[in-house]
Parts: C-alpha cells; structure tokens; sequence
C-alpha cells in the first residue's frame, strides 16, 4: 500500500494471493483512509489486525 498525503491518495503496490474477495484489502484502505483523514501519516510502519 502507498499512502500520497499530497494527492490524498491511496493505492495498492501488491494484493496477497490469500485475499480471494479482496476483504483484507478493503480493510486496508479504511484503515489508511483513515490514518489519512486523521493526519498520522508516517514514513513507514506496520498496521495488522487479528
């Protein structure tokens, strides 16, 4: 995933082969969209969920 504060984008650099109905990746961009709207972009780093 590649967050571009500038543009306020975000996109997706690889989907994972386990994601068959893309609900890992849906999940991923609310959470970006949201790391976004809130303004806490970061360099890098590591979102997970369990």
């Amino acid at each position: 995933m590649a967050i571009d504060r500038s543009a306020g984008t975000v996109s997706v650099l690889s989907v994972s082969p386990n994601d068959m109905h893309e609900r890992y990746a849906e999940h991923m961009f609310a959470e970006a969209r949201r790391i976004l709207r809130d303004s806490i972009v970061r360099d890098g780093g590591t979102v997970f969920w369990y």
